[in-house]
């Protein structure tokens, strides 16, 4: 693909079909959701050939930081088994446009205050204005629900529940804190209280109210082979039941498959997210987000950058 002139290399993977028989639809989305160009094409491409494509020069603006260009193909014609409504083929590239950092910030504006438990390293109260946004205190997680996948895996859920990832514990060693700012270095325990690795939690409130937690983790591999990921949870009031993320959607993706779904703002709730297998199991993730907004339908808004 070039960039500058959005040209674009296809190969045609059929074995009988002409592309002459698709037209392909494109667009570049901004990261803010703004369409910046579309259009559609008649391509002649021989089965198992190549051919280049040029869609135009396209503008990416500078208040982006990223823009998205979607391909998909559709039949000219219907068959008996294909409607022209239906996409046949797709894919997705990535354009940079400009060095902006997404900035996480509060939807609006007011005082920010928050608390780190002094045993746990935790964050254990974020309010804004006074009005507590955590249901309970944010740490560290090792473990996800497995899929059928992770307990077939050797290295999978077998060893992750051997190391028992499943239920962590965090102690203090060292803490210190200002008025803007707090730093806990933690010992991570498994279900049975042996050590599994040691943490730093790094707290930073901004001058904008944003919060800021950067964690780093060190396993004690001699302990832990494998573990199921590295992440915080936490839990939020109910009340929060609007989620607004930038990332594949609009189901729900891994990175085993993460490419059925596109790189866009997706809309949705937390009961809409979950998915109910047959057999209970990890169910909802999103890959490759680059925010999430955690909403109600009305007043106050938390916006975690990724």
């Amino acid at each position: 693909m070039i960039k500058k002139n959005l040209t674009v290399r296809v190969k045609n993977w059929f074995d009988f079909s002409d592309l002459n028989e698709y037209i392909l639809h494109w667009k570049v989305t901004g990261d803010d959701g703004t369409v910046l160009a579309e259009g559609n094409k008649e391509v002649a491409c021989e089965p198992h050939a190549t051919v280049e494509l040029t869609l135009g020069a396209v503008q990416l603006p500078k208040t982006i930081r990223e823009a998205y260009l979607d391909l998909g193909w559709t039949r000219k014609k219907s068959t008996p088994l294909v409607d022209t409504a239906w996409e046949i083929a797709y894919d997705q590239f990535v354009l940079p446009a400009s060095g902006k950092v997404w900035n996480g910030k509060p939807s609006e504006a007011g005082k920010t205050t928050f608390e780190v438990d002094e045993n746990t390293g935790a964050l254990k109260s974020l309010c804004l204005d006074g009005e507590e946004l955590l249901a309970s205190p944010v740490t560290i997680s090792l473990f996800r629900p497995a899929t059928d996948n992770d307990n077939r895996d050797r290295m999978g859920a077998k060893l992750w529940r051997k190391a028992g990832l499943h239920t962590l514990t965090q102690k203090v060693v060292s803490l210190k804190e200002s008025k803007t700012s707090a730093t806990a270095q933690v010992n991570i325990l498994n279900v049975t209280g042996k050590k599994v690795g040691d943490a730093t939690l790094e707290y930073t409130l901004n001058h904008n109210g944003s919060l800021k937690v950067q964690t780093t983790f060190q396993p004690d591999t001699t302990w832990v082979k494998s573990i199921a990921r590295l992440g915080l949870t936490f839990e939020m009031n109910d009340t929060y039941g609007n989620v607004t993320y930038l990332g594949r959607g609009e189901h729900e993706t891994y990175i085993d498959r993460n490419q059925s779904g596109k790189i866009g703002i997706y809309t949705t709730t937390p009961e809409k997210m979950f998915h109910y297998y047959v057999i209970p199991q990890s169910t909802g993730n999103r890959t490759d987000v680059r925010w999430v907004k955690l909403g109600r339908r009305q007043r106050k808004r938390l916006l975690d950058r990724v």
